[in-house]
Formats: structure tokens, C-alpha cells, sequence
């Protein structure tokens, strides 16, 4: 399985359906695909999700102007999530590319993707 993980609304202009438009464009499923919207996120899913992905593709579109600003989301996905239903949100995306980072195994089958381009880091 293929996964997308990003913002479902972009930060910066508050457009809705980022999410669903990046995997769409990567040939992927997201988080609401594979557990359904009505799951809340637990960090156990999370992580199974994580595994059991064989490519993970990462879009920091609405999260960081440039690659170099990573670290700084890295450091916002160390102080755990809090989901806030109906309107989602509560730093899981950075929580979950904190968790990549701690997993040389996830990283490694990790592509990260800013304004529609694959970024090699």
C-alpha cells in the first residue's frame, strides 16, 4: 500500500481537499482510506499505517516554505497530538513525519514533496 500524508486544508490560503488532491496525484491512499473517516486517529493506528505502508509520500504543501524548514515541523511532531473532532487537526501530520524520522525503516521508504515536486533531500 501507498500512503499520503499531509494537510487536508492548506495553513497559509485555507483551501480545503489538499490531502485527497496530493495522493490522487501520487497513486496513494490516506489515513480515511484505510481506517475510514468515522476512526479516530490513536497513535497505535498511526503507526500500523506507518508499517504497513510499502512507499510513503509526504506533502508540506500549507506546512513549510522550504525544505530547509523541516526541522521546525519535526520539532512540533515531538510534542504529541491531540485530535480535535469535527474539525481535525491537532499536529498529527507533524507528529506523523516526527515518527518517520525516528524510524530509520519508515524514512527510508519516504518521499517528501513540496509544490507538486519530489524533494531530494
Amino acid at each position: 500500500m501507498e500512503l499520503a500524508i499531509g494537510l487536508w486544508r492548506h495553513q497559509g490560503t485555507d483551501e480545503l481537499g489538499l490531502l485527497e488532491r496530493f495522493a490522487r496525484h501520487v497513486d496513494a491512499l490516506t489515513y480515511a482510506d484505510v481506517y475510514s473517516v468515522e476512526t479516530l486517529p490513536t497513535e497505535r493506528l498511526l503507526e500500523q499505517m506507518l508499517k504497513q505502508a510499502t512507499r510513503i509520500h509526504i506533502n508540506l504543501d500549507g506546512m513549510v516554505e522550504t525544505f530547509a524548514d523541516l526541522p521546525r515541523i519535526i520539532e512540533l511532531g515531538s510534542r504529541g497530538f491531540d485530535f480535535k473532532p469535527p474539525s481535525g487537526g491537532g499536529n498529527i501530520t507533524n507528529w506523523e513525519i516526527w515518527r518517520l524520522h525516528q524510524n530509520p525503516e519508515l524514512l527510508a521508504k519516504t518521499k517528501f514533496y513540496l509544490d507538486g515536486k519530489e524533494i531530494v533531500n
